[in-house]
């Protein structure tokens, strides 16, 4: 499956930069391993730049954030 996600900037510099490998999201979609995700990097405005991953692992945290997964992801580069 494939996603389409925003990202503020402060969280999508790292992502892009291979140094972010985790995203706390609110659990509204399917998200599985393997899944791929394009983050788009909105400020007030979507500002052009974007990058792809793939989940390599879903957590639960509902215990701790209700309603929320922590996607481990890896940054796909090409």
């Amino acid at each position: 499956m494939e996603h389409a996600l925003k990202i503020p900037p402060v969280f999508f510099a790292p992502v892009a930069d291979g140094l972010k490998h985790a995203e706390l999201r609110l659990n509204d979609r399917d998200f599985s391993a393997g899944d791929k995700i394009t983050l788009a990097e909105f400020d007030e405005g979507y500002t052009g730049e974007s990058v792809d991953v793939v989940i390599t692992h879903v957590a639960d945290v509902g215990f701790i954030a209700p309603g929320h997964v922590l996607l481990s992801i890896e940054l796909l580069r090409g």
